[in-house]
């Protein structure tokens, strides 16, 4: 039996969370592709920074029509799609069973949540934290001209979370034991630059189960307001290359670092003091720093990303 097919009794309890700001351009068609679900979400929390367009007015009409989802809307800490979302997961309802992100602007194929659902509840260990990812059609603002996003391409862990994503976060979807997880990180009010690189970093670093499909879940929507776009592109290798110069990158991993450290309770004791190592490897020699990071297996995607750690690396920039 489909997990569609199953009776309203037993279905999973499905939150979908999505941060909004000035969306109302797009937000009609993503609101629909969710309406649309093969799997419904029972409950859809919006966190808004503070729109000024009609954002507001196009949820709410939007979900007046959608009696059998729960809808709140929450004002934004405007600070930031990551500080909007990370102020959403205070509110995820108790009951929820699967937490889902979502972005303002994409369009979900019509089973992107039933595949999810499958994948997870396919693992044996249902108590383990699990992360689910996928890939993306990523597409122009017209939905146009849809392409594959990457495959993730290393083995999937804390040594490859360390530094980098494996998924972009309007992919996720997370079980029960993983918002559990989060809840019990949310009291040291952490400093998290990227929210879906820290849920890939705390889940595996607590030891949780991380699942990346290789079938394309959504429409990845490129266009002149994308907060982050894709990374696969030679103009974008040239931005990570300037961002990790200019010190972005280790200024973000600094801040990861002192996060994880702060909770370091919840995570796996060889993993606590791989942090624990890792906030000391400024002060290491070069040769130091290359050798922790082939002693830790910690690795990113490709011949470039593979070099862009290292470079960063020898410069004393990860």
């Amino acid at each position: 039996m489909s997990l569609s097919n199953r009776t309203v009794a037993c279905a999973p309890v499905i939150c979908v969370a999505m941060a909004v700001h000035n969306g109302a351009r797009f937000l009609p068609e993503q609101l629909d592709s969710l309406h649309k679900q093969s799997l419904k979400p029972v409950h859809l929390l919006v966190g808004d920074d503070r729109s000024t367009d009609e954002t507001a007015d196009v949820i709410s009409s939007f979900m007046e029509g959608w009696q059998t989802c729960n809808f709140s809307m929450w004002a934004g800490p405007c600070r930031g799609y990551s500080a909007n979302f990370n102020a959403l997961f205070a509110h995820v309802p108790e009951n929820t069973d699967y937490l889902a992100l979502s972005d303002q602007d994409d369009v979900w194929l019509a089973d992107k949540l039933e595949r999810a659902v499958r994948r997870i509840e396919e693992l044996e260990h249902q108590n383990k934290p699990v992360l689910y990812g996928s890939a993306s059609l990523i597409c122009d603002e017209n939905l146009s001209n849809p392409r594959p996003s990457v495959r993730a391409g290393q083995p999937l862990g804390f040594g490859h979370a360390i530094a980098q994503n494996f998924a972009g976060g309007n992919t996720m979807v997370m079980n029960r034991a993983a918002i559990a997880l989060i809840r019990s990180a949310a009291p040291w009010h952490l400093d998290i630059p990227v929210h879906d690189w820290w849920l890939y970093q705390l889940i595996s670093g607590a030891g949780g189960e991380i699942i990346y499909d290789t079938k394309p879940g959504l429409y990845y929507r490129q266009h002149d307001l994308n907060m982050i776009g894709v990374n696969d592109t030679l103009v974008a290798s040239l931005y990570r290359i300037k961002d990790m110069l200019s010190g972005v990158y280790l200024d973000w991993n600094n801040r990861n670092v002192a996060s994880l450290i702060q909770c370091g309770t919840l995570l796996t004791p060889e993993n606590r003091q791989l942090v624990l190592d890792m906030e000391q490897l400024g002060t290491c020699s070069m040769a130091d720093r290359l050798r922790f990071l082939r002693h830790h297996r910690i690795r990113r995607r490709g011949i470039s990303g593979t070099c862009g750690l290292w470079l960063s690396a020898v410069l004393n920039k990860f």
